[in-house]
């Protein structure tokens, strides 16, 4: 498997100005999205047992860079092309962490993927080897079962809110709007029945579990603390993952854009909620209903996107 650097040049000038190694959990999204993508497509089973990676490579030609990652089971193996893109919001939290540091001036940069150099060695180097990639085994469930009253088209996985939760959310920012609140979600990914949909992923929502206000003082951001996540309850034995964040931007007069994604919600999602079903909710409290106040982001070909999503009853 090839070690892949990130490099950033200065637009004006194409000069490279800095050169690093891309985050492990980088890797790991391109190569659980390419693990997604062989199960939906019937290539390798959905029995939650581990691949191994035949490919992670660098692919440069026709003036672009491409990664190319390939999974395999036993004597099947399935490869997916990613573009560039699919590292923006990994470059994006690199250049601000740098920009913190003054490492970086303030500017414009471009980035690409680049193999990375093999260092020379000379036995010292220590050899890990890496932990088994696995998604688990995924239930397989109708969408006219979830309450669709139609099937949905788009190519992005189907996500599923219970409008009580996403009223439950509404009502705690709206409740405290000077300040950023959350909730960490509990969803049940299951394999889309109906073949005649855009995506056959879906992404149930079955829980929230509110995180405390980060009020401390003078304090307006949430503080999501290792033991605030440790404390959610997340049954694995009914196919249940921590499914991403849920939280609010407090906002002071007019805004132009209700919904992004800072810096940092970018860096939250890359960090820890990078598998294909893990998805990022943003509530604006200015709105009175979720249909409004609500937009939700999930993983596309390796990158964040925003995505619509349905609101159910139950």
């Amino acid at each position: 498997m090839t070690e892949i650097d990130l490099l950033l040049r200065a637009l004006d000038s194409d000069r490279e100005v800095w050169r690093g190694p891309l985050p492990s959990h980088a890797h790991e999204r391109l190569i659980a999205d390419t693990h997604m993508a062989a199960i939906l497509a019937g290539v390798l089973p959905n029995n939650g047992a581990a691949v191994r990676v035949d490919e992670l490579s660098v692919e440069a030609g026709q003036g672009r860079v491409q990664l190319r990652v390939a999974v395999g089971a036993g004597s099947m193996s399935f490869t997916k092309t990613f573009s560039s893109e699919s590292l923006r919001d990994d470059a994006e939290t690199t250049v601000t962490r740098l920009l913190a540091a003054e490492v970086l001036p303030q500017g414009t940069y471009r980035f690409s993927p680049a193999a990375r150099v093999p260092a020379s060695d000379n036995g010292t180097r220590l050899s890990f080897r890496p932990l088994p990639r696995r998604l688990g085994r995924l239930a397989e469930r109708s969408l006219w079962d979830c309450g669709l009253t139609s099937l949905p088209t788009c190519r992005h996985p189907a996500i599923l809110l219970p409008r009580r939760h996403a009223q439950q959310m509404l009502e705690q920012a709206r409740a405290a709007a000077e300040v950023e609140v959350g909730a960490v979600l509990v969803v049940e990914p299951f394999i889309i029945q109906e073949m005649d949909v855009g995506c056959r992923l879906g992404i149930p929502v079955v829980d929230v579990a509110p995180l405390g206000h980060g009020t401390e003082g003078a304090r307006m951001k949430l503080r999501v603390t290792p033991e605030a996540l440790a404390e959610v309850r997340v049954v694995t034995e009914r196919g249940q993952w921590c499914g991403g964040m849920a939280h609010s931007h407090p906002f002071g007069g007019e805004q132009l854009q209700p919904h992004f994604l800072s810096s940092e919600d970018k860096a939250m999602a890359c960090g820890f909620f990078w598998l294909p079903f893990q998805i990022q909710l943003i509530i604006d409290p200015r709105f009175a209903v979720p249909e409004d106040a609500l937009a939700a982001f999930c993983w596309i070909d390796g990158a964040l996107a925003r995505v619509c999503f349905n609101l159910i009853e139950g």
